[in-house]
């Protein structure tokens, strides 16, 4: 049980830390203004800082608790549960949503948080993503993973000829003297075949492994 106090006492102490001034030292402040000199005018006292409430913060702070809370339930019924860590950069939306922004690396996305996330190459290759593009990872609260290009980087067109490596089983676009890995599901969705000439495209002016298939001649 101790461990559940501490999980509900951290979390309040977030909360009431975020939380606007209490409706008393409102009413205190009004108190003060209508004993105040008399030779204060309307225009003074319209000029005093009114608090504000910041309801997105409150709201993101409930649905932590909440969250903690369902695990603190699941632990009582003796359900094994891992409660989520504290990931540095990690958004929570108005929703409760958890949000990592993160750059692609041609096949995954890096997160700010250090990790790789896998981006469905289905949906990499039907939106043309390249290499430095940045990227939002929003996970759901059924656990669906929703990626979003935020942030294309500026792009060039090469032509070059697909090749196959059997033994490691990739495809590549070959461009002058330099080999680029190209995803499969890019390839298959063009029908491509080794010795087509491919359109790919790479970022300007960086260095990179991966080109984005923009479309296969067949030859």
């Amino acid at each position: 049980m101790n461990q559940v106090s501490d999980i509900i006492n951290d979390q309040l102490v977030r909360v009431l830390s975020n939380m606007p001034p209490s409706s008393f030292s409102e009413k205190q402040e009004e108190t003060e203004t209508y004993l105040s000199p008399i030779h204060e005018t309307p225009s003074n006292l319209s000029q005093e800082k009114t608090s504000s409430i910041d309801i997105p913060q409150i709201r993101r702070s409930l649905y932590a608790i909440k969250d903690q809370i369902d695990a603190v339930l699941k632990l009582l019924n003796h359900e094994i549960v891992q409660l989520t860590p504290n990931i540095p950069d990690l958004q929570i939306s108005s929703t409760g949503e958890k949000i990592i922004e993160g750059v692609f690396n041609g096949e995954k996305m890096v997160g700010s948080d250090g990790q790789e996330y896998t981006v469905p190459p289905n949906y990499a290759s039907k939106s043309k993503i390249v290499e430095g593009d940045m990227m939002k990872l929003t996970i759901a609260h059924n656990g669906r993973f929703i990626y979003k290009q935020i942030g294309p980087v500026e792009r060039k067109r090469v032509i070059g000829t697909l090749i196959y490596d059997e033994e490691k089983q990739l495809w590549y676009a070959r461009h002058e003297h330099n080999q680029y890995k190209i995803l499969t599901a890019s390839v298959t969705f063009y029908r491509g075949k080794p010795g087509d000439e491919v359109i790919i495209l790479l970022p300007e002016g960086n260095h990179c492994d991966w080109g984005a298939v923009e479309n296969i001649i067949s030859r």
